[in-house]
């Protein structure tokens, strides 16, 4: 019998070690990429009518349904139609309201507020969240697959001996 606990402790170990060292090289590719997404600030405005709202989360719970503008302007010679991306700013539009968007030249299908375009580039509080959760649950996958290998070795007899 010791020998099928110790032999399903080597198991577990190397599963355990492998996907903390996975996790952890997944958390430096995300740590290169913190922050460099190279944002470009919409700059190019444009006069739009709001034609419609377009539903951008289904009702339920406490938040209900949440609604956007669909709007329809002239940018680069072409007539667009497309959902008014940005700040709550442009919730409260009724259809036929006139307002004026800013979409960035390599992506004119893009409508945003004005008041979204000036707030800047987002923040990287989010990739620092995730890059320190995978950087946590790497070393918890670590720790507990080299605890598991000392049992696999003879070395304890479970991971809870000290």
């Amino acid at each position: 019998m010791d020998i099928v606990k110790r032999v399903g402790a080597l198991v577990a170990a190397l599963v355990l070690l492998l996907l903390g060292g996975l996790v952890l090289v997944i958390a430096g590719g995300l740590a290169t990429k913190a922050g460099g997404d190279g944002w470009t600030a919409p700059d190019r405005p444009a006069d739009a009518v709001v034609t419609g709202h377009v539903q951008t989360r289904s009702g339920g719970g406490p938040a209900g349904a949440r609604w956007a503008p669909r709007v329809t302007y002239e940018a680069e010679g072409r007539r667009y139609t497309a959902r008014l991306r940005g700040s709550e700013a442009g919730r409260g539009l009724r259809v036929g309201a006139p307002v004026e968007v800013v979409y960035r030249a390599d992506r004119p299908g893009r409508p945003y507020t004005r008041q979204y375009a000036e707030q800047g580039a987002p923040g990287v509080a989010t990739d620092i969240v995730v890059i320190v959760s995978a950087v946590v649950m790497a070393v918890a996958l670590l720790t507990f697959g080299w605890l598991l290998l000392t049992v696999a070795r003879g070395t304890r007899t479970t991971v809870l001996d000290l």
